[in-house]
């Protein structure tokens, strides 16, 4: 089986998010710092495109949401990666 492909540095996922909801990076950018940002058509967008139905661990999902808006800053606002291990149980961990 082949790993599934997946958005690995800011450019490739503001590239995929800009395409997942046909806006333009500048517009989501801006989204974002205003406070107006779908986070709730992001989080639908990213269970139904990072799922184990499409090949990726189960963990996945539950980590893009965890770190989501993380991922959205660095993705967006040059912020630093987000630190992705830890466990959904552990509140620590966010």
């Amino acid at each position: 089986m082949t790993t599934p492909e997946y958005p690995q540095d800011p450019a490739a996922w503001r590239a995929a998010i800009a395409r997942a909801f046909d806006r333009s990076e500048a517009h989501l950018r801006s989204a974002l710092r205003s406070g107006d940002f779908p986070f709730l058509e992001f989080e639908a967008w990213i269970r139904n495109t990072y799922n184990e139905d499409a090949g990726f661990a189960a963990a996945f999902v539950p980590a893009l949401l965890r770190n989501q808006h993380g991922l959205l800053a660095w993705a967006f606002l040059g912020a630093p990666e987000p630190y992705w291990p830890g466990s959904d149980d552990d509140p620590k961990s966010e």
